[in-house]
C-alpha cells in the first residue's frame, strides 16, 4: 500500500518548510540583533561610568592642588619671622602640624636660593629635612 498526497497536500507542506526556514532565519536575524544592541548597550554604560570616574577623579585631583596651594599660602604667611630670626624649630613645627594631614605627604621651607632649610616628611616627597645642617643654617 502506497499512500499518494494531493497536490494541495504537497503545496502545504512546501508552504510550512518555507515558512518555518524563513522564521529561523528572522530569529536568527533578530538575535544577533539583540546581540548587537546588548554589546553597544555594554560600551555605552562603559564609557558613561569612566567619563564619570574620570571626571570625579579631576575633581578630587584640583581640590588636592587648591588645598596645597592654601596651605603654601598659609606657611609663606607665617613662616618668615620663624625664618629671620632662624627658628628652625618653629619651622620644623609648623611642618608637622602640616604632614599630620593624610593628604599631604610633605613639607620643606627652602631659601630663594633653593638651599633646604628644614622640613618634614616623606623622604622621596623631596630633600632630606636633615638637610638644613649641611647648609649652615642654625637650630
Amino acid at each position: 500500500m502506497v499512500m499518494t498526497f494531493g497536490i494541495s497536500f504537497r503545496f502545504n507542506a512546501s508552504l510550512v518548510v518555507l515558512i518555518s526556514v524563513i522564521y529561523c532565519a528572522l530569529l536568527l536575524f533578530l538575535s544577533s540583533e539583540q546581540r548587537d544592541s546588548y554589546e553597544s548597550l555594554s560600551t555605552l554604560t562603559y564609557d558613561v561610568l569612566s567619563r564619570n570616574m574620570t571626571e570625579q577623579i579631576q575633581g578630587m585631583e584640583d581640590e588636592q592642588t587648591v588645598k596645597s596651594q592654601r596651605l603654601g599660602q598659609l606657611l609663606a604667611k607665617i613662616a618668615p619671622p620663624a625664618i629671620t630670626i632662624f627658628d628652625v624649630g618653629a619651622l620644623e613645627q609648623y611642618a608637622e602640624t602640616a604632614i599630620s594631614d593624610p593628604d599631604i605627604k610633605a613639607v620643606r621651607f627652602v631659601s630663594p636660593d633653593g638651599i633646604l632649610i628644614t622640613g618634614s616628611g616623606k623622604a622621596d616627597a623631596g630633600s632630606e629635612p636633615e638637610a638644613h645642617l649641611a647648609h649652615g643654617y642654625p637650630q
